[in-house]
């Protein structure tokens, strides 16, 4: 089993969206909605954001240290 250790979830679920023949994603496909997901997971994993404990629970950014990745930085 190949080793993926040096990718992001969010870019491995875009992997797994891909076509293997033609590298393009299917048009009716919702990957958008499971990126998304990966990228907030990948920020709590990193400790960057969390919950407060508010009666409104909102997520609150604690580090802007750049991880290197454009789309996690932004």
């Amino acid at each position: 089993m190949p080793e993926y250790g040096d990718l992001f979830l969010h870019e491995l679920i875009f992997l797994l969206a891909l076509k293997d023949e033609e590298g393009t994603v299917n048009s009716g496909a919702i990957y958008n909605f499971a990126v998304g997901g990966a990228l907030m997971s990948e920020l709590l994993l990193r400790e960057k954001l969390h919950l407060n404990d508010e009666k409104k629970p909102r997520v609150v950014m604690d580090d802007r240290t750049p991880l290197g990745d454009p789309l996690l930085d932004e």
